[in-house]
């Protein structure tokens, strides 16, 4: 397991007028993961999945119930820590609407690709897949910080450096429009015949639900430790 990032306590505020900023909630242990294979396992805001065989069946992977949430507005915040990269198509995490596999279920989701070392946030309506409109390169054994910004009918996810959250590296933005009803979280610790095994550390899981973006400035992710703060605006 990875050493903790250096960066903690962050928050995704809401800076429109007349509001406060949003609320976190923490992905914890109420309620518990449910957990199959051994291959991946979950505690508190931690998931770790470690190299698992290329196409194994059944899948290893863990997902939880954490409630339903908005369709239109939530932004969803994690450092991510890859040990392996290549392979194709591993999901390291997903938001579904039932608790099926990632790679296979017939259910609406937004979820993480991983392929070849680059990262893509795709989406899912029923078995009709979508790929973001770029693809992020990431790193093996390195913390990167990302968000998953859903508004409206288009969900963006930034990746950004792991030296202090500041650094934007990338973005990129799919078509949601026809996803709903996303209740469960779900990492899955399988390539999908690409040659490569997954593994994965995912930490700091923070949800904030109903944010939405109708002024400028949007977002802010601040550090309110050490290392001062950063916006994307």
């Amino acid at each position: 397991v990875p050493s903790t990032p250096i960066y903690t306590d962050y928050r995704a505020e809401q800076y429109q007028s007349g509001t406060t900023p949003a609320t976190g909630t923490s992905i914890t242990d109420s309620p518990t993961y449910t957990q199959t294979g051994s291959c991946i396992v979950a505690s508190g805001t931690e998931i770790v999945a470690t190299s698992c065989a290329d196409n194994q069946n059944p899948v290893h992977r863990v997902y939880k119930d954490i409630g339903s949430i908005s369709d239109t507005a939530f932004v969803l915040e994690f450092d991510y820590y890859p040990t392996t990269v290549s392979g194709a198509d591993l999901y390291p995490l997903a938001l579904q609407s039932s608790t099926g596999e990632t790679n296979t279920a017939s259910e609406d989701m937004i979820y993480l690709k991983l392929n070849q070392g680059t990262l893509t946030l795709a989406s899912k309506n029923g078995g009709s897949n979508t790929n973001g409109n770029a693809w992020l390169s990431v790193s093996a054994n390195t913390w990167h910080y990302v968000t998953i910004i859903r508004d409206g009918n288009d969900a963006t996810m930034n990746l950004y450096s792991d030296s202090s959250r500041q650094t934007l590296t990338g973005t990129t933005t799919v078509d949601v429009s026809s996803v709903s009803s996303l209740q469960y979280l779900h990492s899955e610790s399988r390539g999908d015949g690409g040659g490569g095994t997954s593994g994965w550390t995912l930490d700091n899981i923070v949800l904030y639900d109903g944010v939405t973006s109708t002024s400028t400035p949007t977002y802010s992710y601040r550090n309110f430790g050490d290392l001062g703060y950063a916006e994307d605006t």
